[in-house]
C-alpha cells in the first residue's frame, strides 16, 4: 500500500456518521484483512422482468442524499459517470442493456436503500425495499473481480451497516477484501498504467473498503 493517495478524510468521521444515523450493536471486529473469494449464486434476473424505480422526484432525492451525506466519506462512485447510468435507465428503463448491465442496477438500487435509510432523509414514511431487486442483480454477476462488482459489495456493507445487519456485513466484507487483493487494489503501481479516472477511482474504493474493513461498531 506504499506511496497510494489516501482519498478519503480521515474515518473517525465516517465513524461519527454513522453513530448520528443511530445504527450501533454488538461489537464486530475485523478479520484478517486477507479472505476467501467465493462466488454467490441466486436465482437469476428474468430477461422480461420490469424494475420498479421509485417516482422520479424521490429518486432524485435519494440520489441527492446518496452523494450529499454518504460519498463524501466513502467516495466508491465517480458521481459524473453515475448520473450518465442513472439519466439513462430513467430514459428506459425497460431497454435489454439494463439486464445484462447487473452491476450498474445493482449500484443504483443499493444507493436507493441507503438514502431512505438514512437519518438525514425525512421520507421514510412508506418505504419501499429494493433488496431483492439488487441482490438478485449483484448476485447473478459473474464472479470475476472487477472494479464495478466491488463498488456493489463496498455499497452492500454499508446498506447493512445502516440495518445493523453484522452477519451479511461480514459476507460482503471477505468477498472485497479478497477481490482488493485479486486485481491488486493494495499495491501502488497496480495504478501507475491506468487511465486517471480509472486509477482515481480503484484508488478510492479500495480505500473506502479499508475503512469499512476496520470499522468496529461500539
Amino acid at each position: 500500500m506504499h506511496n497510494i493517495y489516501l482519498p478519503l478524510i480521515p474515518a473517525e468521521l465516517f465513524v461519527r456518521k454513522v453513530k448520528e444515523s443511530g445504527r450501533s450493536g454488538p461489537e464486530i471486529r475485523s478479520t484478517n484483512f486477507v479472505q476467501q473469494w467465493r462466488p454467490l449464486t441466486a436465482t437469476p434476473i428474468s430477461p422480461k422482468a420490469a424494475f420498479k424505480v421509485p417516482p422520479r422526484l424521490l429518486s432524485d432525492q435519494y440520489i441527492n442524499i446518496f452523494f450529499q451525506e454518504w460519498a463524501p466519506l466513502l467516495p466508491v462512485l465517480h458521481r459524473p459517470s453515475f448520473l450518465k447510468i442513472y439519466e439513462a435507465y430513467l430514459a428506459d428503463p425497460e431497454a435489454g442493456h439494463w439486464h445484462s448491465n447487473k452491476q450498474a442496477v445493482a449500484q443504483l438500487f443499493l444507493i436507493f436503500e441507503i438514502a431512505a435509510l438514512s437519518s438525514v432523509c425525512g421520507i421514510k414514511q412508506s418505504i419501499t425495499s429494493y433488496d431483492v431487486i439488487w441482490r438478485k442483480a449483484l448476485y447473478s454477476t459473474s464472479s470475476t473481480p472487477s472494479i464495478s462488482t466491488l463498488q456493489c459489495h463496498v455499497l452492500a456493507q454499508l446498506y447493512y451497516l445502516l440495518k445493523a445487519d453484522y452477519a451479511r456485513i461480514a459476507r460482503h466484507r471477505a468477498i472485497a477484501v479478497s477481490m482488493c487483493h485479486q486485481m491488486g487494489l493494495h499495491h501502488s503501481q497496480k495504478f501507475s498504467s491506468l487511465p486517471t479516472l480509472e486509477s482515481e477511482t480503484g484508488k478510492k474504493v479500495f480505500w473506502s473498503q479499508y475503512v469499512l474493513d476496520k470499522y468496529e461498531p461500539c
